[in-house]
């Protein structure tokens, strides 16, 4: 399992709240707003700013799994790894995203706290704010997250096919449940989709860009482990190319890694933590990220 940096884009819509309030307020007043729980388990949301990022982590805590100790105080927590790491999960989910275009990554690991969750969640509490503020918010004022998607990287991955015979994609809630409407399997947390296209021709560039444009549309939804299945030029076999690991990710990390680097750390020092700065420095320097 590895940890995925995903693309991301925030979108606010209102001429009375500015993401930057938004952010600045969430920084400085949160009162635990998109925090919520479940059965077993408790999710926080953390809000942090440095002179050039806005930063939010995530943490998740299961009454059934301890993984990680530490005490909440409100004020501070201190991530205490024990047993084999190996066979644990970190369920710490950390944005970072910049203050100039309001673009970065959101790091999270299978399992934990999806993005259209993390989205909801937020997008929730830029309503809230609203309504604190002006007593109600209207329908055209909007917060959303969008998925970056590197159409560049889809096309040479396309391009190395001369045929398409099958598309495979993944759909996670809430696009499940869109598509599984007035089914009895309606409340599936996942669905597998294989489209046989069967000898779907990528020998002009209007069709190698009709089935980029298609994939990255499946990406930009939230669909995961999407690969596409063909033969290339100089092959007889048929051959599968994936075109996201889970997520459109700039950049990954084993799990046990990334578990490893935050033991010991207090919240209130993770700013000075070798993993922000690391990370951030990959986020912010992402060609993707930078032009977005």
């Amino acid at each position: 399992m590895k940890v995925y940096f995903t693309p991301v884009k925030l979108v606010g819509i209102s001429p009375r709240l500015s993401l930057r309030d938004f952010f600045d307020h969430l920084v400085k007043c949160y009162a635990g707003e998109s925090d919520f729980k479940s059965v077993d388990k408790e999710v926080k949301f953390k809000f942090f700013d440095d002179q050039d990022s806005f930063i939010v982590i995530v943490l998740t805590i299961k009454d059934l799994k301890n993984f990680c100790e530490g005490d909440d105080t409100g004020a501070d927590f201190t991530w205490k790894m024990s047993g084999d790491l190996s066979n644990k999960i970190a369920e710490t989910n950390i944005l970072v995203i910049s203050k100039k275009n309001y673009a970065g990554a959101y790091l999270n690991n299978e399992g934990s706290v999806r993005l259209n969750t993390f989205e909801s969640k937020l997008r929730w509490t830029f309503r809230e704010i609203l309504r604190g503020r002006h007593k109600r918010s209207k329908r055209d004022e909007k917060f959303s997250i969008e998925r970056l998607v590197d159409s560049a990287d889809i096309m040479n991955k396309v391009s190395r096919l001369s045929e398409i015979d099958e598309i495979n994609a993944t759909f996670t809630n809430p696009t499940t449940t869109a598509r599984m409407n007035k089914s009895i399997f309606k409340s599936a947390k996942s669905l597998r989709v294989t489209q046989r296209v069967g000898h779907f021709s990528l020998k002009s560039l209007v069709k190698r860009k009709e089935i980029t444009d298609y994939l990255e549309e499946l990406v930009k939804s939230g669909c995961s482990g999407i690969s596409v299945k063909g033969t290339g030029s100089t092959s007889l076999a048929g051959e599968t190319i994936g075109i996201a690991d889970a997520v459109n990710s700039i950049y990954s990390m084993e799990y046990s890694d990334y578990i490893s680097s935050l033991n010991g750390i207090n919240l209130s020092q993770f700013l000075s933590s070798d993993l922000f700065k690391d990370a951030k420095d990959k986020i912010l320097k992402n060609l993707l990220v930078k032009r977005a």
